[in-house]
């Protein structure tokens, strides 16, 4: 399996590959932005917003299936009030990985 689980997003979107498709264009539009704001409020330690952003994009992998980027999301949605500034840019840095990843079979699927 990928790092997208197409077969249950499309039974999700009730087998209509074009609403998955659109569903994964937002996707892809949209989430280089909250990635950028998310490395603004790790670097000024904003953890309310970064609880915030974590949560979005937790939404955002859940909509198309993506589920281990959903999984570490999560874990920085839930651990980013108690960890520190150094363990917050590790999580940046497996949360840009993991995206990064996820943007390239998102971006093959609608080729």
């Amino acid at each position: 399996m990928g790092t997208l689980d197409f077969e249950k997003a499309l039974k999700n979107a009730d087998n209509d590959q074009d609403l998955l498709k659109e569903v994964i264009g937002i996707f892809i539009e949209d989430t280089p932005e909250v990635i950028n704001n998310l490395q603004e409020y790790i670097n000024t330690e904003n953890k309310d917003k970064i609880v915030y952003v974590a949560h979005s994009l937790k939404g955002m992998a859940g909509n198309i299936c993506a589920n281990d980027f959903w999984n570490t999301c999560a874990r920085l949605e839930e651990k980013a009030p108690y960890i520190s500034k150094p363990e917050l840019i590790d999580m940046f840095s497996e949360i840009t990985q993991q995206h990064k990843l996820v943007m390239d079979e998102a971006k093959s699927i609608l080729d």
